[in-house]
């Protein structure tokens, strides 16, 4: 058998193995793909209730632990309030988020320069879902419970 040169740059097809996938197999499974994503980011929620209402909750811990240690340094009362204007310790500007934020049994926390407070629960209610801070009363312990 005589081989050319022309032959070797272009053999037959069964002997080149042309191994691929072809436009249309590689649209087909994209297409799959692109359903089956769809169909689990639709059962999914992005973002749910209970993370706003958990964020909520921390911000508000936040404060909470921001007043204590403004009465630890300044060795004084501080007292921390929630009402329809915000939330926040004296001095400083109320804060407001999505949530309701109220005190039970009681108009302020009050902290004192020794790290104790008056004690307390803060309640965040976001939708139908809500959430419990617990002020203790005789460390001043900021600690989110759920409710």
């Amino acid at each position: 058998m005589v081989v050319t040169l022309n032959d070797r740059r272009n053999p037959p097809a069964e002997q080149r193995g042309d191994a691929g996938f072809t436009l249309i197999e590689l649209i087909v499974v994209l297409g799959i793909l692109t359903a089956m994503i769809g169909l689990v980011l639709s059962h999914v929620p992005l973002q749910g209730g209970r993370m706003d209402l958990d964020a909520a909750a921390q911000e508000v811990a936040g404060s909470l632990r921001l007043a204590r240690s403004q009465a630890i340094v300044t060795n004084r009362n501080v007292f921390w309030t929630a009402g329809a204007a915000g939330f926040g310790s004296e001095g400083n500007l109320p804060q407001r988020i999505k949530a309701t934020v109220t005190i039970e049994n009681a108009g302020a926390i009050v902290f004192a320069g020794d790290g104790s407070s008056s004690g307390g629960l803060v309640l965040v209610r976001l939708g139908d879902r809500n959430t419990g801070i617990d002020v203790d009363w005789l460390t001043g312990r900021v600690s989110i419970s759920n409710h």
